[in-house]
């Protein structure tokens, strides 16, 4: 006799966006081990629909943007919690399914204000509000410099607090680095979040078994890596035996992060630093030779599918040079990450973003500039609603139909 299906499994539902996954009843938001899918390496670029519903973000273009963004902001100062969540929320999802530009500068005060109210609040409110301070500056990037500093600053120690649920910690660390990257002008804002960022992944031991926090962290350090001065370069190159240690931990998220995290800083190095050589890096090359070809019996197929598949990578690019290349569809237009920098920040977004990504690469013109898209692309609306294809299939099915009956009379004639 089969065994029944556990249907207590089904019964945990994503609260809406955030790659915190945080859940809809208040006890799953302190349950460490669901932040375990907050960073991953493998980036897929969901569906809006797992995010906001099957086609609340096509709905939201043609009902007008900035009449649902002035409601919510409204009702995310309401005095009720649940009411203030939920705008803050729908605030997050309008901004990451939607590119607004310019239209969205009259607000940008009001809403970093929110996104810092937000922080300085709940666990949730602080996740989403992380979300939303995140989200604007991919929006805006240094139009939004102005505004952040308060932001990020405050969540710099509750990204580095122990105290803090890991959750919490992990959509900070997302936020500060995109934000920072994207938005950040100010020198001494930078550099605190470069610090937190190095100090927050650099607390971490080998055998860590909770990787979420380390995985974002350290994809955050990256970003900021990717704007840093000589100094925190010189700090950067430093940790570089660290990193070394990491790709070899026991935990495969562990290793991926750390291993992209290298790729990342050779790099960045190679840009700024071309005569610099690490002095372990025959060391470092073995290692990642091993990992590329691993068959231990001891780790799952998926495991080793994902570390052969990401080390021969990162071994060909610190070895010899080549870049890991990979092709994004969009529609009618392709983006090539053929870099590990352009890598980093698609994965870093994607998990920001999650099924808007699409959407504001088509749109978003500070994401076009940086990817090389160049400007957005006129599209014509060739779809039609599904009415309209049932009705023009139904006419041709009757034609076809009718003519198929004409036959049988001439013949049964």
């Amino acid at each position: 006799m089969a065994k029944g299906r556990n249907k207590n499994k089904d019964r945990d539902s994503s609260a809406v966006g955030g790659s915190s996954r945080v859940k809809s009843n208040h006890k799953s938001v302190y349950d460490d081990s669901d932040c375990e899918s907050i960073s991953t390496h493998i980036t897929l670029d969901d569906d809006m629909r797992s995010v906001q519903g099957a086609d609340e973000a096509e709905e939201m273009i043609g009902t007008g943007v900035i009449d649902s963004l002035c409601e919510h902001m409204d009702n995310a100062t309401h005095k009720n919690i649940s009411i203030r969540l939920a705008a803050l929320r729908h605030l997050y999802l309008i901004l990451a399914s939607n590119y607004l530009g310019s239209e969205l500068i009259k607000y940008k005060a009001t809403l970093a204000d929110l996104a810092t109210k937000a922080i300085k609040k709940t666990d949730e409110e602080c996740i989403v509000g992380s979300q939303l301070l995140a989200v604007m500056a991919v929006q805006l990037g240094e139009e939004l410099s102005s505004e952040i500093p308060e932001a990020l600053l405050l969540l710099c120690p509750i990204m580095t607090d122990s105290a803090r649920i890991l959750g919490v910690r992990s959509m900070a660390a997302l936020s500060i680095g995109i934000t920072s990257y994207f938005a950040c002008e100010t020198e001494d804002v930078f550099a605190s979040c470069f610090k937190s960022l190095s100090d927050t992944w650099g607390a971490f031991k080998t055998g860590t078994q909770y990787t979420s926090l380390f995985c974002s962290s350290i994809g955050a350090w990256c970003l900021a890596l990717g704007k840093a001065d000589n100094q925190q370069i010189t700090a950067a190159i430093a940790l570089q035996p660290k990193l070394v240690a990491f790709v070899e931990g026991n935990q495969l998220e562990m290793r991926v992060s750390a291993g992209e995290a290298l790729a990342f800083l050779y790099e960045v190095v190679g840009e700024k630093r071309s005569s610099h050589r690490f002095p372990n890096h025959e060391h470092l090359a073995n290692i990642l030779c091993e990992l590329a070809s691993e068959s231990s019996k001891s780790k799952t197929k998926k495991d080793k599918r994902v570390q052969k598949m990401t080390f021969r990578q990162i071994y060909s690019f610190i070895t010899e040079g080549e870049a890991p290349s990979l092709t994004i569809k969009l529609d009618k237009e392709n983006l090539e990450l053929d870099s590990c920098t352009y890598k980093m920040v698609y994965d870093q977004l994607t998990e920001l973003l999650r099924g808007g990504m699409r959407r504001q690469l088509k749109k978003n013109e500070l994401l076009r500039e940086f990817f090389d898209l160049g400007a957005p692309v006129e599209e014509t609306d060739e779809r039609m609603n599904k009415a309209n294809r049932m009705a023009i299939q139904n006419s041709i099915n009757k034609m076809r139909d009718q003519q198929r009956a004409k036959l049988r009379d001439k013949r049964a004639c």
